[in-house]
Parts: C-alpha cells; sequence; structure tokens
C-alpha cells in the first residue's frame, strides 16, 4: 500500500469513500506530486459540500458549478512566483485540474454504484462535423507579454552596449 500523508487532507481523510478513492489512485501507481494534487482538490471539494451542508456523493452538477464559481472568487495569495496578479480567483489551470481530479473521484462513486451519474460534465472535441461541447472550466489562454514603447528603448539600449 502506498504511503499517504493524510493530515494534508483532513476532510478527505475523515471521508471513507473519498479515502480509499485517493489510496485506489495511489496504489495503481499515479506520482505522488498527482496525488497531492488530488488529495487538495477533493479535500476542498469535499469541504465546500460540508459548509453547503450537501453530502458530496448526492452533490449535483449545481453544487459543482457552486464550487467551481465559489474557486473563481476566491481572495488570491500572492507567492513569490505571482507578486504581480492582482483580483480574485484561483488561476485556470488550478481550477481546471481541481474539477478533473473531482471528476475522477465521483467516477469512482459511479463505477462502485453509489452514484447513478458523474455530475462533473467534461468536454468532447468535435467529431464529425459537430460542434464541440465545452467543459464546465474554460481554458484560458494566456496572451503573449508585449513591451511598451519604453522597455523596448531599453532592450535596444542594453544589446547596444553589450556589442
Amino acid at each position: 500500500m502506498a504511503h499517504i500523508p493524510w493530515g494534508k487532507f483532513p476532510t478527505l481523510a475523515e471521508h471513507q469513500l473519498a479515502r480509499r478513492w485517493l489510496q485506489f489512485m495511489a496504489d495503481v501507481g499515479r506520482a505522488s506530486n498527482t496525488i497531492d494534487a488530488y488529495g487538495r482538490a477533493v479535500d476542498d471539494h469535499l469541504r465546500f459540500c460540508a459548509n453547503e451542508g450537501t453530502d458530496p456523493v448526492l452533490a449535483g452538477a449545481d453544487m459543482v458549478a457552486a464550487w467551481i464559481g465559489d474557486m473563481l472568487e476566491r481572495p488570491r495569495q500572492r507567492s513569490a512566483k505571482t507578486p504581480l496578479q492582482p483580483g480574485t480567483g484561483l488561476a485556470n489551470a488550478t481550477v481546471q485540474q481541481r474539477v478533473v481530479a473531482v471528476r475522477s473521484f465521483c467516477k469512482c462513486l459511479v463505477e462502485d454504484r453509489l452514484r447513478e451519474r458523474n455530475p462533473v460534465r467534461r468536454g468532447q472535441s468535435s467529431r464529425r462535423g459537430r460542434r464541440p461541447r465545452q467543459g464546465l472550466v474554460r481554458r484560458l489562454e494566456q496572451a503573449p507579454w508585449i513591451p511598451n514603447e519604453d522597455v523596448w528603448q531599453r532592450i535596444l539600449v542594453c544589446s547596444s552596449q553589450a556589442q
């Protein structure tokens, strides 16, 4: 049995089904960073459901949507990596990653016949001329940084001094 630091995910550790799912993921060889990310994601979802008074096994798509909305509105924490990102909400990639983990957890509940359907919809690419179906969280691509005139001038000065 693979070791999981349950202290990192206290809400998940108390939820028997979620604990069993994460242990399964670890036992089938998921990387420790994946286990950590999945654990944090499902722990967050379970805490949200508890705060809303909803059993996560019975939570529907509306509860998943409310959880996503909550993640998009949370105050952003500043870190050394992203000191200049003002605003609110978790990063788009973080929200997507958490949704994937909860989808996997709910898939396990469906496979164990504890749920009829997975409430976490997944997107689908276009096939046979059909329009693609968007997932719950739209993938945002950040536009490349383009320096303004002042920065261009500083670049030119530095490059001419280097020659």
